[in-house]
This record gives structure tokens, C-alpha cells and sequence, in this order.
């Protein structure tokens, strides 16, 4: 029995040398023979993973071998990695592990031992988005999707011109899916296009081709009159997002005189207020707007006529409203208190200090004192304006949120 055992055991000993010496053949290995150093890993017939078929056949000897890692295989890393300090720059490369590293530095210092140019999951980009800066009309905003991709090159040039305009993104040696365009011409349209590379010097076909026209210096417009005081008078017009500040000019109607100019030079603010004007007085006035140092056309003439005496609140029928807000400053809710000697809709607006409404209330008061109540939880702290308006007259009260 002992003797039979002995021969079964010598017999598969001698059996796996036999095919040990077929799966490994030295006079394959030939180190003169250049492998890429691309992972592709393979398993060999000896149960040892290989980087790829080349490493295996010309480095290893191995005469057969098949797709993918073999069982229970530690051939990604090394046990003592070599930890240095990595520069931060975007080189991209695919891990033997399947994730993507910021660079060959980064995937050597955490253990690697194989990995190829790119990012694993880089695919072609295939859309990006243009979109145009507020106060600043000669610059664009270009964005898409990551996509891991070691490159993105974005081409664009205006309508009627054959010469395109080309920025890469990794001469910034980081990870950008985004570019900041200057120096386009306003009110000029553009054609854009975009392609992205996996590996170095290897490009994916371009998006389709998009134009957008950038914006330009345009005339404000919609400008309304309101009456604060019998001197003083409020502008308010529509805000074009790309101008950098706006330009008042106002003048008695019909008269040679020099025109008076006002700046409202505070980004994002569309009105302006008018004081020391004459009672009863009627003017003339237009606004232009600043954009990319230079100023756009003129508003269209408009008019107003001063009212001739005393508060606005005053109505032609001597109807008086007299409005209290309280307290002040305010932190979550506000009172306003308002006398009404005749019925009446009023109109209640909080504006910020740029001009912008952030409330608005409309209540149909009836005669006698009457209260209403503001909710201002949502407001940040600063400075705000209550405008009361009614009957095409109009006060307003300043008031802190703490």
C-alpha cells in the first residue's frame, strides 16, 4: 500500500514538472524585444499575472496564457510602496486597479506597479455650454462635462473670418473642464467647437459646431418717473446685465441749457435719484449706458413734470396718508402704520440699496388708521428702502435689518 502511494505521488510530480517545462519555454525570453506599457493584464499558464501578452511571452517565457488577472493575484501592488512627493500636474494614467491617477508619480507612490497614459473612464466629450459674464461683454464662459480626458482644445473664431482661435486646457497642467474667453467683440457673432484627447496627440472627433452672439452695449430701456418730493424725483429703467454703470441726463424741457449729468456707478443698480429740482417745473431726460469703456446709445427722450408745491403725499383731492414703520431698526418682523383718509390701493415695495425689489405687498386700504404687518425673516442684514406708493404718488422710508 505504502508503495502505491509512494508511485501515485511521484507520478503528479512528475506530471506538473511536465507541464510546468510546456508552459514556460526560456528560449522565448528575449529582452531586446521593446513591450508597451500598456495594462492589458494577462494570466499566465504558471498562475503568475503578467502586465500584458508581450510581458509574458518576451520577459516570462510563457507559452499560454488568457485574458485578465489570474485568481487571487496581487500583481497591482507592491507591498512597500515607494512614497514620494508628487507635483500636482495633469497627466493622466489608468491603474492596473482600474482607477484613474493625476499622474505616474501619483500611481507609483500609491503602490502600483503597472499603469497606461489616460484616464480609465475617459470618453470623447460631446457638448459644452457658452455663457456671457455680467458687466463684462467682451468675455465668455465655456463649460462641459469631465470626462477625464488628458486634454480638451477649444476652437472659436467670429462669423465671417476663417482663422479659428485655439486654447488647450492642459497648458494650465490642471484639471479643467471649463475656459474663461477675453477679448471677444460685442454684439458679434461666434462659432464654437470643442474635441478632447484620452492620450497625448491623439484627439476625438470635435462637438458640434454652436454660435451665440455676444451681447452688446445696449440703450436702457422702459424708464419710469416717480414723484418723492416736489424736488426730488426717482428714475427707475430696465437693467442690461452687461453694463458696468449707467449715465443721467436731464434738463428744463425745451431750453438750450446745458444738460446736468448724473453717474450711477454702483454694479447692478438701475434708477437714480433727482433732487433740488424746480416745483412745478417740466424736464427732459435720456440715460445711456457704460459698458467695456465705452458708452452705448441714448435712451429715447422722455419727460416728467415736477410737482408744483408741497409732499407729494398730498393728493389733488387733499386726501393725506401718513405712514409710521416700527421698529427700527427691524430684525423679524415690521409694522407699518398708515392713516387713510380716503380708501384706496397701496402699494408696498422693500428695495435693497442697489435698487432691486426684494417685497412687494398690495393692499386695498379703507379710511382711518391701518396696520400691516411684513415678514422680513428672509432678508440679509443691511440697508432697505420701504416704498409706500399709491394714486400715482409715492414716500419712502429708509430701515435697517439686524
Amino acid at each position: 500500500m505504502k508503495k502505491m502511494y509512494l508511485s501515485f505521488t511521484l507520478s503528479l510530480y512528475c506530471f506538473a514538472a511536465l507541464l510546468n517545462a510546456q508552459c514556460v519555454d526560456p528560449s522565448l525570453v528575449d529582452f531586446s524585444v521593446y513591450c508597451p506599457t500598456v495594462m492589458s493584464p494577462v494570466c499566465g499558464c504558471d498562475g503568475e499575472t503578467y502586465a500584458n501578452a508581450c510581458v509574458a511571452e518576451y520577459q516570462g517565457g510563457i507559452t499560454s496564457y488568457s485574458p485578465g488577472f489570474c485568481n487571487n493575484s496581487n500583481f497591482c501592488y507592491v507591498d512597500n510602496p515607494n512614497i514620494v512627493y508628487c507635483l500636482y500636474y495633469w497627466e493622466p494614467v489608468c491603474g492596473c486597479d482600474g482607477m484613474t491617477r493625476t499622474n505616474s508619480c501619483l500611481a507609483e507612490s500609491a503602490g502600483l506597479v503597472a499603469w497606461y497614459p489616460g484616464g480609465c473612464n475617459c470618453v470623447p466629450v460631446d457638448d459644452f455650454s457658452v455663457e456671457f459674464i455680467d458687466g463684462h461683454p467682451n468675455e465668455a464662459y465655456v463649460s462641459w462635462d469631465a470626462t477625464e480626458a488628458y486634454d480638451y482644445e477649444l476652437w472659436y473664431r467670429p462669423v465671417g473670418v476663417n482663422q479659428w482661435n485655439v486654447i488647450n486646457t492642459h497648458q494650465f497642467s490642471v484639471a479643467l473642464n471649463h475656459i474663461r474667453l477675453e477679448g471677444l467683440e460685442p454684439g458679434k457673432m461666434y462659432r464654437f467647437k470643442l474635441r478632447s484627447s484620452c492620450t497625448n496627440g491623439v484627439w476625438d472627433d470635435f462637438t458640434p459646431v454652436q454660435s451665440y452672439k455676444t451681447p452688446k452695449c445696449e440703450a436702457p430701456m422702459n424708464i419710469t418717473t416717480t414723484q418723492l418730493y416736489s424736488n426730488k424725483v426717482r428714475l427707475d429703467w430696465n437693467h442690461n446685465p452687461f453694463t458696468q454703470k449707467y449715465q443721467v441726463f436731464y434738463r428744463e424741457a425745451g431750453s438750450n441749457d446745458m444738460w446736468e449729468k448724473k453717474l450711477v456707478g454702483v454694479p447692478g443698480r438701475n434708477w437714480k435719484i433727482l433732487k433740488d429740482l424746480s416745483p412745478g417745473i417740466s424736464y427732459e431726460y435720456k440715460v445711456r449706458s457704460y459698458c467695456l469703456l465705452e458708452y452705448g446709445p441714448f435712451s429715447p427722450l422722455a419727460y416728467f413734470t415736477n410737482s408744483p408745491t408741497g409732499n407729494p403725499l398730498r393728493m389733488a383731492s387733499d386726501r393725506k396718508t401718513e405712514t409710521i414703520i416700527r421698529p427700527n431698526p427691524v430684525r423679524h418682523e415690521m409694522l407699518v402704520n398708515v392713516q387713510v383718509d380716503d380708501a384706496a390701493e397701496y402699494r408696498l415695495s422693500v428695495i435693497n440699496m442697489l435698487g432691486q425689489p426684494q417685497k412687494e405687498l398690495v393692499h386695498h386700504l379703507e379710511q382711518g388708521e391701518q396696520t400691516i404687518l411684513i415678514d422680513l425673516d428672509d432678508l440679509p442684514v443691511g440697508q432697505y428702502i420701504l416704498l409706500v406708493e399709491y394714486g400715482g404718488n409715492a414716500a419712502y422710508h429708509k430701515f435697517i435689518k439686524s
